[in-house]
């Protein structure tokens, strides 16, 4: 009489054949991308933290007015202007070799913008969100290194450099305009009227965040164009929004402030 396999015999083998698929799977498969470095400029805390407590662990000062409105929570910087002029900056972790992290990348949020603002001129020069870049060329005793100021305003079109009215050292390089998020409509106000559409790209996961990516090589090169020595190390970051020359207010946010290596061919 034929005897039929045993039920724990035929599981075993199928066992078996499970486990040498999966094997060769596993071997067939791409190793995993290495995750890109980063060097992050800012650090933020999830928990919230006061201005003044977070500046003096992370070894930022702070310029201009006081800067007491500005928050820090959930790993974002909340920046409030209000006819005033707040900015806060650090030489911690620098220099830099823009050689070997020449890619900047932010991931901002702007709320509302200063009205009449144009950053062109003495009587207007405001901005809900400024990011400083300085640079070890040029300056003096009082007038800045060469320095690009990446600035979101509703009076520059992406993409524009252009000449401090203050100092001839400093360009601002627009890297959007408009509002990033409709906090008005949300209100229930009418959007259309309200909202204006914001340049730049949208990340998707939240609404009203955008993701900006730079060159510092590129940049430089284009805001200083008669600098034929290379590209200088950064020696430090500003942080500025303000609201002081129009006489309003003004409301960004930052998440991520990064640099990068070059990306590969």
């Amino acid at each position: 009489m034929h005897r039929s396999r045993s039920f724990p015999t035929l599981f075993l083998r199928f066992a078996a054949t499970v486990v040498v698929s999966t094997c060769v799977s596993a071997a067939e498969r791409p190793p995993p991308e290495k995750a890109v470095p980063t060097k992050p400029l800012i650090r933020l805390p999830k928990e919230k933290t006061p201005i003044k407590k977070w500046m003096k662990d992370s070894d930022w000062e702070s310029r201009r007015d006081d800067p007491s409105k500005l928050e820090v929570a959930d790993g974002r910087l909340h920046l409030v202007s209000e006819r005033d002029s707040i900015m806060i900056g650090t030489k911690s972790g620098f220099p830099i070799d823009p050689k070997e992290w020449p890619r900047l990348r932010m991931k901002i949020r702007v709320d509302k913008n200063p009205e009449g603002a144009d950053v062109s001129k003495t009587s207007g020069d405001d901005a809900a969100f400024r990011l400083y870049v300085g640079f070890d060329r040029g300056g003096g005793l009082i007038s800045p290194p060469n320095t690009i100021a990446y600035t979101w305003t509703d009076s520059m079109t992406e993409g524009v450099f252009i000449e401090s009215p203050h100092f001839k050292q400093l360009r601002y390089a627009s890297i959007g305009r408009g509002v990033t998020t409709d906090t008005k409509a949300e209100k229930g106000k009418d959007k259309k009227a309200e909202a204006k559409e914001a340049s730049g790209k949208k990340e998707g996961e939240e609404p009203g965040w955008v993701v900006v990516e730079r060159n510092l090589l590129e940049d430089y090169q284009r805001a200083f164009p008669a600098d034929k020595k290379g590209v200088p190390a950064v020696t430090g970051i500003v942080l500025k929004t303000d609201s002081n020359n129009t006489k309003t207010s003004a409301e960004a946010w930052v998440s991520v402030m990064e640099l990068l290596p070059p990306k590969k061919d």
